[in-house]
């Protein structure tokens, strides 16, 4: 597990609380290309890993998934797999908003236990 990873896990949050998203954004860079990160634990009906990730501009802005090759799309999809592995489940579930590629994937019963005690999500009075 890397350390974002360990991070995310001892930090579950409330996805309705789109403040608290902030302390789990990165930047990373890869083939020259900068993406938007968010790696965290989502507490929603069960505890889920949730990777999203978005391409940016050369002004740092996110660009719409509609606007990318398919070969665009690709690398996105590979840096929200990237964040994820070695965690979560073998099921996902694959979302895209208009920015941004999400891959969700539930806690093993292992990382399970690795959660807070009680599993207090931030945010929300958790």
């Amino acid at each position: 597990m890397t350390d974002r990873q360990r991070f995310a896990l001892a930090n579950p949050i409330d996805p309705k609380d789109d403040s608290g998203l902030l302390r789990f954004a990165q930047t990373l860079k890869r083939h020259d290309i900068n993406f938007g990160t968010i790696l965290a634990v989502d507490h929603n009906e069960g505890f889920w890993w949730h990777a999203s990730v978005s391409m940016l501009s050369r002004h740092h802005k996110p660009v719409p998934l509609s606007s990318l090759t398919a070969g665009e799309r690709k690398v996105v999809e590979q840096v929200a797999r990237e964040l994820l592995e070695g965690v979560g489940g073998p099921s996902e579930k694959l979302s895209q908003q208009d920015k941004a590629f999400h891959i969700m994937r539930e806690l093993t019963n292992i990382e399970k236990l690795l959660l807070p005690v009680g599993g207090k999500t931030q945010g929300h009075g958790g």
